[in-house]
């Protein structure tokens, strides 16, 4: 895993002065401000959370000026981290985006929790459900398989929406691999939408029948 950051001094002039007309003085705005890209490689298998602690620092503190380019080239792993990462994501003011080069499992879905999606000539994803095990009393193994199951569930429906269908994530909850080449991948990114974007759209439909139900202009609650 490697991070590297790129810094870029910006500045913005919202108006032009013209120096020999003196009601010029107070009309010009200048804003300075710092933007930074940080590239992190994710370039072997997702372990444990608290190996990306400094990525899940990155992503709590960037700013709306900042970019998050992530270069995946992975064949998944942990999900526990995914899961971390998917909450940082989902909170992160700058926009991320996923550099694929090979994105199986949980790589795939920390893909498709980014503000956009890059893919070369031989790009590719692989899609599947949870594999793991535990042990102990047969109860325990019992409760603990439905509750990863239907948690699993709830990620997959949420992450892949529009980008696979109902009956593919169907498929692969009876145990079908899912795997997609460049084309494949480009081919379904027309029709995809960012899930950050799926979310703030929701949240608006939701406040917009609220607004009409009550026949509010605004509502602060």
């Amino acid at each position: 895993m490697l991070i590297k950051r790129k810094k870029k001094n910006e500045n913005e002039e919202d108006l032009l002065l013209d120096p020999l007309d003196p009601n010029d003085n107070d009309l010009v705005q200048t804003n300075s401000f710092t933007s930074t890209e940080y590239i992190i490689n994710l370039d072997s298998d997702i372990i444990s959370p608290d190996h990306y602690r400094k990525i899940f620092k990155i992503l709590k503190n960037a700013t709306a000026y900042d970019m998050i380019r992530f270069k995946i080239n992975t064949n998944g792993g942990n999900l526990d981290s995914f899961v971390e990462f998917y909450h940082h994501l989902m909170h992160c003011e700058a926009p991320a985006v996923a550099e694929i080069h090979q994105a199986y499992s949980a790589g795939s879905l920390i893909a498709m929790t980014c503000d956009a999606i890059e893919i070369h000539e031989f790009s590719s994803m692989m899609i599947h459900t949870v594999s793991g095990g535990m042990a102990g009393k047969a109860e325990e193994i019992e409760s603990y398989s439905k509750f990863i199951t239907s948690q699993n569930k709830q990620i997959f429906f949420k992450v892949y929406d529009g980008f696979l269908t109902q009956q593919e994530m169907e498929d692969i909850f009876k145990g079908s691999d899912m795997w997609l080449c460049s084309k494949d991948i480009e081919r379904r990114l027309k029709n995809w939408t960012p899930i950050k974007q799926r979310v703030v759209a929701k949240r608006e439909k939701k406040l917009k029948k609220k607004i009409e139900k009550c026949g509010c202009d605004d509502i602060h609650n």
